[in-house]
């Protein structure tokens, strides 16, 4: 049929490492009435890594890849799928535009990746996989990453040789492309693959003092899971030696910078957890999350995979009428009083 979404099709593919099952303890203040939140992600296995050297494959502005007249699967996020008339409108325009032929380049986008948390934790570990085998690396990203505020200074650790954003008029069809899998189901991680991004961000932002700061993530700028109260939980916060930041408000190496120096980290459930990344292994963490049975516990797995002792608290929300996920949150001043005292009591302090 006609421009299917397909895998892709081609005799060289290397496989890097093996597979391996991860198994992660359940939070440290975790109660049992909340077994359910946890229980689904205690084990996961991870898949060997597959790196994909493709010939002759041309790529859209928009992040989309072509093998012949298949779109390969690559181009999307886990197993979403797109409509048969869009697939065709694309193939229309495709041939309508001007094609620019390019020697070799290297792609590691799907069309969640423009998301902070997407391409720290999805594309990231797939460009340094790459960059173990090949120091000579040539990335190609689509049009609009040129305007993502974090990823200009997110690339510059991996000392490209350059990196190309597709005009949006043209296409481009690379001779030789070097194509690494996803390394984790989204959520999920490479727990080699992700603690060396980790480390390669430290040793190129950190400040490399002893991590000693507690630092609450505020989402009071976000549109959802903003702790409404924070007016309220303020004095609970200080009194316990957290600053209060809005990741919104520093760069990407200002952000690696102070999470360096971090050894707590509280806050609501948000993209600015993934900043974890940048802790010294053994920091605390302490998420809090909608009260309902559908936590999303990508910082939970991602704080095992990085060796961080995790807590949790679970917050009332707002509103009946709005999915919890996307709704605003309002803490309790005593219960996160609690749950940050047992934290510091129990922390040691990374080493």
């Amino acid at each position: 049929m006609f421009d299917l979404i397909a895998w892709p099709q081609d005799k060289t593919v290397s496989t890097v490492g093996e597979p391996a099952a991860v198994t992660r303890i359940l939070p440290r203040n975790f109660e049992e009435k909340d077994a359910g939140l946890f229980e689904p992600n205690l084990r996961y296995d991870v898949p060997a890594s597959r790196i994909w050297q493709l010939e002759n494959i041309t790529a859209r502005a928009n992040g989309w890849l072509y093998q012949g007249h298949s779109l390969l699967k690559d181009s999307f996020a886990g197993s979403r799928q797109i409509s048969a008339m869009r697939r065709l409108k694309a193939v229309a325009t495709r041939h309508r535009l001007p094609t620019k032929r390019i020697s070799k380049g290297v792609w590691i986008t799907d069309n969640w990746s423009s998301n902070y948390f997407h391409w720290l934790t999805d594309a990231i570990p797939r460009l340094h996989l790459a960059k173990e085998q090949d120091h000579d690396l040539h990335l190609i990203l689509p049009f609009s990453f040129q305007f993502v505020p974090f990823v200009e200074q997110s690339l510059l650790p991996f000392d490209l040789r350059s990196t190309t954003f597709i005009p949006e008029d043209t296409t481009l069809t690379i001779e030789k492309l070097t194509l690494p899998a996803h390394t984790a189901a989204t959520g999920n991680y490479n727990e080699r693959l992700i603690r060396c991004v980790a480390q390669r961000y430290r040793q190129a932002f950190g400040s490399g003092r002893k991590p000693d700061r507690r630092i609450y993530i505020s989402r009071s700028k976000a549109p959802v899971r903003r702790v409404l109260n924070e007016d309220e939980i303020a004095p609970v916060l200080s009194r316990h030696g957290f600053e209060v930041i809005q990741g919104e408000s520093l760069s990407f190496s200002e952000q690696v910078r102070l999470l360096s120096e971090c050894a707590m980290l509280a806050g609501p459930h948000g993209a600015g957890f993934v900043n974890m990344l940048f802790m010294v292994p053994g920091g605390s963490i302490l998420e809090i999350h909608p009260r309902d049975m559908k936590t999303n516990n990508c910082y939970f797995t991602l704080a095992s995979a990085l060796s961080h002792p995790y807590h949790y608290m679970l917050a009332d929300t707002v509103s009946k009428q709005v999915e919890s996920h996307h709704d605003n949150m309002i803490v309790d001043p005593q219960e996160l009083d609690r749950n940050l005292g047992r934290m510091c009591s129990m922390a040691c302090g990374p080493g």
